[in-house]
């Protein structure tokens, strides 16, 4: 997915990353003009479960509210692949700020943990 590309009805506007699980885009809801980030999961990731026990899993993450748990705005089964969105975080990337800004390892520990 690039740039420009829609999904659903989410307007991709850039890429954030791609792990194990799947990828993940900044995006905004063309209904709503929220952005939101958007997490692809390829269906052929979903062995352990069936598929509808993964999506009704999330689905029931939707209603959850924490401040250490990025709510959940939607989750949309694709077909192919399951497609969730996520409010945003805010700042920046752990990687970046190791690199700008070298932690103590008491620190790294903490937050990891």
């Amino acid at each position: 997915m690039n740039a420009g590309d829609t999904l659903s009805h989410y307007l991709i506007a850039n890429p954030i990353g791609k792990r194990g699980l799947g990828s993940v885009y900044e995006a905004e809801d063309a209904a709503t003009h929220v952005r939101v980030a958007l997490k692809l999961i390829p269906g052929n990731w979903l062995k352990r479960l069936t598929r509808e026990e993964f999506v009704e899993g999330l689905r029931a993450t939707t209603r959850l509210r924490h401040p250490h748990i990025y709510p959940v705005r939607s989750v949309e089964d694709l077909g192919n692949q399951v497609l969730i969105a996520l409010d945003p975080a805010e700042g920046e990337p752990l990687t970046r700020k190791i690199v700008r800004d070298p932690m103590a390892a008491g620190v790294a520990v903490k937050l990891a943990m």
